[in-house]
């Protein structure tokens, strides 16, 4: 997988054949099912060609060639439409069927599946904070920041990390400081529900 990635990267900035850019992006991963266990890569490659299309190809364009640019952005537009239909089509989904489901797809094989449903988890603030740290050490970078901005979003700000470059270590520790902060936050919301059942 890395060499492809590294070909494929190196057809995008080294081609001079926009169209031929234009057609290896659009048609990266076409094809590989949702459920497959390839699709989450095949999305990180589209975003590393996005970074090169904009960060090398557009700096090498001639600045008065809008209709260039206005190609690239027009593709750019079409294939963020897509994946945004794709997400909200499982998001939908994941609204039918009860939370039980939703919680076995944050432990699902398919890393893209895991990545949606821990999206889905964050916007319901669902309470699955400690699945969301057990997947801060996903195999899946993009999972792993999900994962780390869900918690963000549940903790309400509070942000123990992990970073993107994070290694395992640092990872551990993280996950530790985000276990100890979901404990205080049970045991102060018992403090506060004990009065209640005494009276």
């Amino acid at each position: 997988m890395g060499r492809l990635n590294f070909r494929l990267l190196s057809l995008v900035r080294d081609s001079k054949d926009p169209a031929l850019v234009m057609y290896v992006f659009e048609n990266l991963g076409k094809g590989v099912p949702p459920e497959s266990i390839y699709h989450l890569t095949f999305f990180e490659f589209q975003k590393q060609m996005q970074h090169a299309l904009f960060g090398t190809r557009m700096r090498r364009a001639n600045p008065s060639d809008p209709e260039y640019r206005l190609f690239v952005q027009r593709q750019l537009e079409q294939l963020a439409k897509e994946q945004t239909e794709k997400i909200e089509e499982m998001f939908r989904d994941l609204e039918k069927q009860d939370g039980l489901d939703a919680v076995k797809k944050l432990r699902d094989a398919d890393p893209f599946n895991r990545w949606v449903a821990v999206q889905f988890a964050g916007k319901k603030r669902m309470a699955v904070e400690n699945d969301l740290i057990d997947l801060l050490a996903d195999p899946h970078p993009l999972v792993r920041q999900a994962a780390r901005q869900a918690l963000v979003r549940l903790g309400r700000g509070t942000d123990f990390g992990p970073y993107p470059n994070a290694t395992a270590a640092q990872i551990e520790v993280c996950q530790r400081s985000w276990r100890e902060w979901h404990s205080q936050q049970i045991s102060a919301r018992l403090s506060e529900d004990l009065p209640m059942l005494k009276n």
